[in-house]
């Protein structure tokens, strides 16, 4: 059987690298003979993975079409004109392609909305109504898929990166005395924002600095791409960890103690590692997650106050680790379920 990935491929960041090692993964598991064929891959994102082939040629030649799930079917709070164009151009070639070469497809835990774009929401709609199953990662994706394409047979999943513990190779590996002696508590600061919310972003990077002295508390300024950097003068007030892979972002938050994030997917894994997390979302998809999760730990970037910060920083210095609801945890690993089946019908 040859399965070509298509999704958001065109850059070597942390949380889409996740989601198609994690779907890669999980056909390997009921397929171990299967061609894993990804069409539309960067250079950087080829790096990242172990694929079997790479490239567009091979796309009318695959047996299944697997979206991966991601959020490139929502466009953030800024620059949407741009965005919409820039997605277009990106996703709808590879499933007009599988449409004429009659393909099933196949969409798993995508977050959907808002869509203000016509000719996007167009491919929302087609993507929805042609697909064979068509998982969306939470309610309010639902939501946007009723308003966009109707009544169209969706599924209501939660992101898969929530699963992470269904594929041992990603898992952080626990150092030998690392929970016995005594130390600092440990900060991971992942701050990555919009243009639009830079001035904001420092003034919160500033505040958390500031708290952190008065607790003696150790900082690590975190990155979830390679060439990624802090504009941010940080490196004298911490450690920045520099980003060289999904492995080892992951053993970086799982040696932390308290993660505090403007983005998805850091959150999810560090959440799912048992860390106290944080969230400063910018963007809704991110918002939806907290929501989900009915975390008590989120503010969005655009309502937060600095002055918050510090009674925010304490209570969850104080808290313990949050538990990821086992509902939330099910449909996760519904992606799993429903990707197996479509691989596997006739």
């Amino acid at each position: 059987m040859k399965v070509a990935f298509l999704g958001s491929s065109y850059s070597d960041n942390f949380g889409d690298v996740l989601l198609f090692k994690l779907f890669l993964s999980w056909i390997k598991e009921v397929v171990p003979t299967a061609t894993a064929i990804i069409p539309f891959a960067a250079g950087a994102f080829r790096k990242s993975l172990e694929a079997d082939q790479y490239g567009m040629r091979y796309l009318p030649l695959v047996d299944k079409v697997v979206f991966v799930g991601g959020g490139y079917l929502g466009e953030p709070p800024t620059s949407q004109f741009s965005w919409s164009l820039r997605n277009f151009c990106r996703h709808v070639p590879g499933f007009l392609v599988s449409q004429i070469m009659s393909k099933p497809i196949g969409v798993f835990g995508v977050g959907v909305g808002p869509v203000s774009s016509s000719p996007y929401r167009w491919f929302v709609k087609e993507l929805a109504r042609k697909s064979k199953v068509f998982c969306v990662r939470d309610v309010e994706s639902l939501e946007h898929v009723h308003a966009i394409a109707g009544d169209c047979g969706v599924n209501l999943v939660a992101d898969a990166a929530l699963s992470l513990a269904t594929v041992s190779e990603l898992l952080p590996t626990v150092r030998c005395g690392s929970t016995d002696s005594p130390r600092k508590t440990r900060l991971g600061l992942h701050v990555h924002v919009p243009q639009s919310f830079k001035e904001k972003s420092c003034h919160v990077i500033d505040a958390i600095l500031g708290f952190c002295d008065t607790r003696d508390i150790e900082v690590f300024f975190l990155l979830d791409e390679r060439h990624q950097t802090y504009s941010h003068p940080v490196s004298s007030r911490g450690t920045v960890v520099k980003y060289t892979s999904v492995e080892q972002l992951i053993q970086s938050i799982f040696d932390l103690d308290v993660i505090v994030t403007t983005k998805l997917h850091v959150g999810i894994v560090a959440m799912s590692l048992g860390k106290r997390v944080m969230g400063l979302p910018f963007h809704s998809k991110t918002q939806r997650f907290y929501s989900q999760t009915r975390s008590p730990f989120c503010v969005p970037l655009d309502r937060l106050s600095v002055d918050m910060l510090p009674s925010l920083l304490e209570d969850i210095l104080n808290s313990k680790c949050f538990t990821i609801p086992r509902d939330v945890k099910d449909l996760s690993l519904l992606n799993k379920t429903l990707l197996h089946k479509f691989l596997l019908e006739a």
